[in-house]
């Protein structure tokens, strides 16, 4: 099961799409849940499924240049550590039932399932205070993408997550 693997700082930031300096820097720096402190001279740090999320979630919002990276982490570590209602922690809602979607404005973020009919916009402003600017990522493509550079059936690990919720 993908949550039971372990990476290294070079498959995180293969998966994430980023440099291996920028992860350890973002790790050095504490925005990396559990990832501050050295591992020590000589041994590697190893990231969990979750920390791959979060630093590529992080990334994203980073990449769109209205979040700064304490922020992107706070909101990113909200996706990839927790979960809500019908979605599961490290998991985007069930690609049969619509995208998932994170926002971001200044502190502010929400994450919200778009169902594939609809498009509503107004949840997810009204919760970051119906801002002038913010920064958005399809978590549902983010994670497809992440699993296929891991060499994983991004849609089979929902399909069997989720299973027949939807």
């Amino acid at each position: 099961m993908i949550e039971d693997r372990e990476f290294s700082t070079s498959e995180v930031a293969d998966g994430a799409g980023v440099s291996v300096k920028d992860v350890s820097n973002w790790c050095d720096r504490g925005h990396v849940i559990g990832q501050k402190d050295s591992p020590g001279k000589g041994r590697s740090r190893v990231f969990c499924w979750n920390n791959m999320l979060e630093v590529a979630v992080a990334a994203k919002l980073i990449d769109g240049k209205l979040a700064s990276p304490a922020n992107a982490f706070k909101a990113a570590m909200r996706f990839a550590h927790a979960g809500r209602g019908d979605r599961k922690v490290g998991l985007p809602f069930w690609h049969r039932d619509g995208e998932t979607y994170i926002y971001l404005s200044d502190e502010q973020s929400a994450i919200a399932l778009h169902e594939t009919a609809k498009h509503d916009m107004k949840v997810p402003l009204t919760t970051l205070g119906n801002p002038i600017a913010y920064s958005a990522v399809n978590l549902t493509k983010l994670f497809l993408l992440i699993c296929e550079r891991i060499g994983e059936n991004g849609g089979a690990i929902l399909d069997a997550a989720y299973g027949d919720a939807g």
